[in-house]
């Protein structure tokens, strides 16, 4: 749940806040198509610390690991993008 106030902050479900970090972050994605690399945005407590939510990876359902069975283009078309 994003903070009414601040944009850049969320309020986590067990009530934590946490802040969009500076920094855009880097995820390679393994898929039938071949390797590509995602650039967004996370939410943590700081820099170097375990990240607490990737809003992308959650919109696009990616799994953990960095091979992808599906592909972002067949998601967007069954589900819509923002």
């Amino acid at each position: 749940m994003k903070s009414m106030n601040d944009p850049t902050r969320e309020i986590k479900d067990d009530g934590r806040e946490i802040r969009r970090l500076d920094a855009l972050h880097r995820r390679d994605i393994q898929n039938v198509f071949g390797l590509f690399a995602l650039n967004r945005a996370v939410y943590g407590t700081r820099e170097g610390q375990k990240t607490d939510a990737v809003p992308l990876d959650e919109r696009l359902q990616l799994p953990q690991g960095k091979h992808y069975g599906g592909s972002v283009h067949s998601h967007t078309l069954e589900h819509g993008f923002p």
